[in-house]
């Protein structure tokens, strides 16, 4: 790797999350200092760096396009949290698909819109959810947790398409998606 020099590496993922002035957390389980222990007891290091990605050389990044969407944090080290720097915004994409460029992506909110419903239906506590959203500086966290209450009546979403159908929704609802 040391002849690859083209590749991105973790020290400029490392200078990015901090040039975004990403909530510490980022930086944290990135670095994989994490010490908080809600994060340790709900996630444990689920979330954490991309060493699938910055393992790679620069070849093999470049089937993510790299150069477009710089990855920030991954989450089970398949789903990939990413900075669009076209758009000036955030995506999120699993490492076993292909990417593809996109006309839109999220702002810091609309990104975890899904995490939010994925730590809901993971169990994790209302009050977990809300300080853990606040770690991540997600303003809306209340309002999102609220509208899987009222959309779902507090029972979750039973098909894929219900949970894809509200999460888009509730993207136009707090106009969380960027052009």
């Amino acid at each position: 790797m040391e002849n690859n020099k083209e590749r991105a590496t973790e020290a400029e993922i490392r200078k990015l999350i901090i040039d975004l002035k990403l909530p510490p957390i980022v930086l944290e389980l990135f670095n994989g200092t994490c010490n908080d222990k809600v994060m340790e007891l709900t996630f444990h290091k689920d979330y954490t760096i991309l060493y699938a990605i910055l393992e790679l050389t620069k070849e093999q990044q470049d089937e993510y396009l790299i150069d477009r969407y710089k990855p920030i944090l991954a989450y089970a080290h398949s789903t990939i949290f990413a900075y669009d720097s076209k758009l000036k915004g955030f995506i999120v994409y699993n490492i076993e698909e292909d990417i593809v460029e996109k006309e839109e992506c999220l702002t810091w909110d609309g990104l975890f819109i899904s995490e939010i419903l994925r730590w809901w239906e993971y169990e994790v506590s209302d009050d977990d959810i809300l300080y853990i959203g606040n770690l991540f500086g997600i303003k809306q966290t209340k309002q999102i947790l609220e509208s899987i209450y009222s959309i779902s009546d507090g029972k979750g979403f039973p098909t894929f398409e219900g949970a894809y159908k509200w999460e888009k929704t509730l993207i136009d609802q707090l106009n969380a998606r960027i052009k």
